[in-house]
C-alpha cells in the first residue's frame, strides 16, 4: 500500500466495532486510520487519494449527524453505522449526504460495497468540493459591508441603488465593488454569480457570520447589470 491508494477512517468510540472494522478493511487490504471521535479524526493527516469515512452513530463528542454534514460537505463521503435499525434516522443519514446506512451485525460484502460507493463519489466530488471551499474562504474575506453591498449588486442594482439603499456614496460603492471582485477573485459579474452559486445557502449558514444581504446574495437571480 502506498499513499495513493484509497483510505478509510473509521470514526468509533465502541473498541469493538471499531475493531471489527479494522479487521474488515485490513482482510480486504485497505488502508486504514481510525479515530475514537469527531476531535480526533480531525487530527489525522488527510489525503489526495480517495477516501471514505465509517461514521459510528454513537459518537460521544458530537452529533454524528451535525459531524457527516460537515465532512460530507469538505472531507469525503460516508458511510454512517448504527446497532439500531431505524427507518427515520438512516432517511436523514441519507439527506445529509451519507452514502449508506449500515447496521450491526454488518455484512462483509455489503460493507465493501458501502465504501467502494464512497470512493467513486469522493473521485468525482473532489474537485468541486475543493473549489467550493476555495471561493467560501475568498467571501468570509470580504468585510460585512463588502457583503452587502455584493449582495445587490449581483442582484442587478446599479451603483447609484446600491449606495441609496445602503446610505452610501457612489465612490464608496465603486471602492467596496472593487474590493469585492479582487478579494473574490472574480473576472466578471457572471464569474461572481457562479461562484455565489457554488456556495449555496447551506454552505453560507455554516459559516454562522454572514448577513441576510449575504445570503440573498448567494441566491442572486442570474440578472447582470452594468457597472454603472
Amino acid at each position: 500500500m502506498n499513499s495513493r491508494d484509497p483510505v478509510v477512517f473509521i470514526v468509533s468510540a465502541d473498541f469493538d466495532l471499531r475493531q471489527l472494522l479494522l479487521r474488515s478493511m485490513s482482510a480486504a487490504r485497505i488502508r486504514v486510520a481510525s479515530a475514537r471521535c469527531a476531535a480526533d479524526y480531525f487530527r489525522l493527516p488527510k489525503t489526495d487519494a480517495p477516501a471514505c469515512l465509517l461514521i459510528d452513530m454513537g459518537l460521544p463528542d458530537v452529533d454524528a449527524l451535525g459531524f457527516l454534514r460537515k465532512t460530507a460537505a469538505t472531507d469525503a463521503p460516508a458511510v454512517m453505522i448504527s446497532r439500531r435499525s431505524e427507518v427515520r434516522t438512516s432517511v436523514e443519514a441519507i439527506k445529509a449526504g451519507a452514502v449508506d446506512f449500515l447496521t450491526t451485525p454488518i455484512e462483509p460484502a455489503a460493507l465493501l460495497q458501502a465504501v467502494n460507493a464512497a470512493w467513486v463519489r469522493d473521485t468525482e466530488t473532489r474537485p468541486q468540493r475543493f473549489l467550493r471551499e476555495r471561493v467560501k474562504t475568498r467571501f468570509q474575506a470580504l468585510s460585512q459591508r463588502e457583503r452587502e453591498a455584493a449582495a445587490l449588486i449581483v442582484r442587478g442594482l446599479r451603483n447609484r441603488d446600491v449606495g441609496e439603499k445602503l446610505g452610501i456614496s457612489l465612490v464608496t460603492v465603486q471602492i467596496h465593488r472593487g474590493n469585492v471582485m479582487r478579494k473574490m477573485e472574480a473576472r466578471s459579474l457572471p464569474e461572481l454569480v457562479r461562484m455565489a452559486d457554488l456556495l449555496g445557502l447551506d454552505g453560507a449558514c455554516e459559516a454562522g457570520t454572514f448577513s441576510n444581504a449575504a445570503i440573498e446574495w448567494i441566491h442572486a437571480s442570474g440578472r447582470y447589470a452594468s457597472s454603472t
